[in-house]
């Protein structure tokens, strides 16, 4: 079984739970991995931003919310798509139930943007649902990737990323479009910068590990 071919192939799409769940400590500790991984990649990435906003401004906020919410919902797909492959259906049916709304709900209480207590206790429903949402496009998109990563020769021509909206069928390179888009960046060379950094930060590698023994004791 190919762990890159694409999941529309292979399972239907469903949406990612948002009903609160009980939560099961191994799951919730895949979570707040991915949210540490997420936030060392968000932190490694904002030279970009803070060389093109201000730190003070509203735009860089959102700007800095949608970057970790791009890249905390990679890697909880990533976390499907490897229970799926190693585990079975069922196993990643389960993860689906549950992952999604200990994530959110972790986030919310952790964010780093300066929410006042009262909002900490009662956090605004639009946050939560633009994470949802980019839960459940991360599904779709990402779920059509049919590789880890391609070469610059095997992928979209980099005119076509920027100009038209091509996409790719690697998950890093179509993880790096989409960061690539939020930080309002199109230079190749920027981008190849960029998607090295995403590599580096991610540590796939143990992050597999974390979630096939989430897997295991769910």
């Amino acid at each position: 079984m190919n762990l890159w071919k694409s999941f529309t192939e292979r399972i239907k799409f469903s949406r990612i739970a948002q009903k609160p769940v009980e939560p099961k400590q191994n799951i919730l500790g895949l979570a707040i991995a991915i949210y540490d991984i997420a936030q060392r990649s968000s932190d490694l990435l904002d030279e970009f931003l803070s060389r093109s906003f201000s730190r003070d401004s509203q735009e860089y906020l959102n700007k800095r919310a949608n970057l970790f919410f791009e890249i905390a919902s990679f890697l909880a797909h990533l976390a499907l798509r490897i229970t799926f492959k190693k585990l079975g259906s069922q196993k990643r049916q389960g993860l689906n139930d549950r992952l999604g709304p200990l994530l959110v709900e972790y986030t919310v209480s952790h964010f780093y943007t300066p929410l006042s207590e009262d909002s900490r206790k009662n956090p605004p429903e639009e946050f939560k649902q633009s994470f949802y949402d980019y839960l459940n496009a991360s599904e779709r998109e990402y779920g059509s990737c049919e590789s880890w990563i391609l070469t610059r020769q095997e992928d979209i021509a980099f005119v076509d990323k920027f100009a038209s909206g091509g996409k790719s069928k690697g998950m890093m390179n179509l993880l790096t479009d989409r960061v690539v888009n939020i930080l309002n960046e199109s230079n190749p060379i920027t981008y190849l910068k960029i998607m090295g950094m995403l590599a580096s930060s991610l540590n796939t590698k143990e992050f597999e590990e974390i979630v096939l023994q989430t897997g295991k004791d769910n």
